[in-house]
């Protein structure tokens, strides 16, 4: 009885059928025994880890976009920060559908705590500006507008008049509570100051 093990892995080489002087069909032995290479399955290479998107996106068209998230803003020679969100507004919102939001950090609670001030608006040369709302020009939100568009949305990160730099960090999360954290060394380290003053 053949091996069923090896008949798996092996192949037969036989030759041509020949027929004897009488015209019956005789089997020919085969020629050689050709063993199959086995090899396991390559595992499928895993893709690429996408790369963190970036503050501003320029699409198909040159229109630039800032990207939706939350952003802290600091002056890094007096370490002076300000948390700003940018939010694109759903299609069936009752308040500016589909418009894109500006809003500053006004209060202790990274989640909740933000007074919306202006939106941004496309120019005709493609790049976005902040419109201020009424109700807030002239106020101190302004003034945080102002530096977020010549910051993040210009790039100007440092202040032509007195020389300070600044940068410009996307929210974090957390890793202990999960968090939002917006205060630049919470972001850097990645642990909020309550839980790293656990053991």
């Amino acid at each position: 009885m053949p091996n069923p093990r090896r008949s798996l892995f092996t192949t037969r080489q036989t030759g041509p059928d020949t027929r004897d002087k009488w015209g019956n069909c005789t089997w020919t032995p085969p020629a050689k025994e050709t063993a199959i290479q086995y090899s396991p399955a390559t595992p499928a290479p895993t893709a690429p880890k996408a790369a963190p998107a970036p503050l501003i996106a320029r699409l198909a068209d040159g229109t630039i976009l800032t990207q939706d998230g939350t952003y802290t803003v600091t002056n890094d020679a007096t370490g002076k920060h300000a948390t700003y969100t940018v939010k694109t507004q759903k299609p069936d919102a009752r308040f500016m559908p589909g418009s894109r939001i500006f809003s500053v950090l006004n209060g202790p609670d990274n989640w909740n705590n933000y007074i919306g001030v202006a939106f941004l608006t496309v120019k005709a040369d493609g790049t976005e500006a902040l419109v201020m709302w009424k109700r807030h020009q002239g106020t101190k939100w302004q003034a945080h507008a102002k530096a977020f568009e010549a910051i993040v949305l210009n790039g100007r990160f440092v202040n032509p008049n007195n020389g300070d730099r600044y940068s410009v960090l996307m929210a974090g999360k957390c890793c202990m509570c999960g968090r939002k954290l917006t205060t630049p060394q919470s972001v850097r380290s990645g642990i909020g100051p309550v839980c790293a003053m656990k053991d």
